[in-house]
């Protein structure tokens, strides 16, 4: 033990000489055998400071560093203006911005200016409500660019949140596909005045929130399908078993 612990530290001491300056704002993991240098992995999220030797890999500290790892596409949006985001490493990302431009149309009128009776409400709609409607058809056109660009930016993996003012998180997330729908969390409270801090932090939570939902979701399916089918391994002894015949797909660890 003490051969192979030694030539594990010479290897894991050569590999944090190298990382020295390029470690990342939040540290680095990194795994080693007598046999030299097995995995280094950058952490995504601030983790306590740990050191361990011994049987198999340590992963638990590294664990709350993977929650991170998910990228999620934000969507601020209100009645007139939407702004993309790429939310990922726990920063916001700005893409790209959208407007909503009512398209104005020059009055038609034969020969000279009107003159009365004639003007804006005899016959028809008023200048108000022709205003509102170019305002709708605004919205609706950016609504609908700004959803192809969302099913564009988001993989198959990604969340999507879609935060602003009552109106424009409506409509957008009423035109949003069934598929896009079901990774989607919507969030109020917000305004463009909010500060970065807090859209960051608002958007963190939903995140977490759509996490959750899954793997709750996924371990349903699970229990329901193991006794049945036997496609599932619960509890640690038969996932065990399961993973030394390299039989997992996806692996669930309970935070206890």
């Amino acid at each position: 033990d003490r051969a192979q612990f030694a030539a594990s530290s010479d290897a894991l001491l050569r590999a944090i000489g190298e990382l020295s300056g390029r470690a990342g704002p939040h540290g680095t993991a990194v795994f080693a055998t007598a046999e030299g240098i097995l995995r280094i992995v950058p952490l995504r999220a601030p983790t306590s400071f740990v050191i361990e030797w011994g049987r198999g890999l340590v992963i638990a500290p590294l664990l709350r560093s993977l929650k991170q790892n998910r990228t999620a596409i934000v969507v601020f949006a209100d009645s007139r203006s939407a702004r993309i985001f790429r939310y990922r490493d726990a920063g916001l990302e700005e893409i790209e911005r959208h407007q909503a431009e009512a398209r104005t149309e020059a009055p038609n009128h034969m020969g000279d200016a009107p003159t009365p009776p004639f003007h804006h409400g005899t016959r028809g709609a008023t200048g108000t409500d022709e205003a509102m409607r170019r305002e709708a058809s605004a919205l609706d056109r950016m609504t609908n660019h700004v959803v192809q660009r969302v099913e564009a930016l988001a993989h198959p993996d990604a969340w999507v949140v879609v935060v602003g003012m009552a109106r424009g998180v409506r409509e957008l997330v009423t035109a949003l596909p069934m598929g896009l729908a079901s990774r989607t969390q919507v969030v109020t409270g917000l305004t463009a005045h909010s500060s970065d801090a807090e859209v960051r932090k608002t958007v963190s939570r939903a995140v977490s929130d759509l996490t959750r939902h899954r793997h709750a979701t996924v371990v349903e399916m699970l229990l329901d399908r193991s006794p049945v089918s036997g496609r599932a391994a619960i509890g640690w002894k038969a996932v065990v078993e399961a993973l030394k015949v390299r039989a997992v797909h996806e692996l669930l660890l309970s935070p206890a």
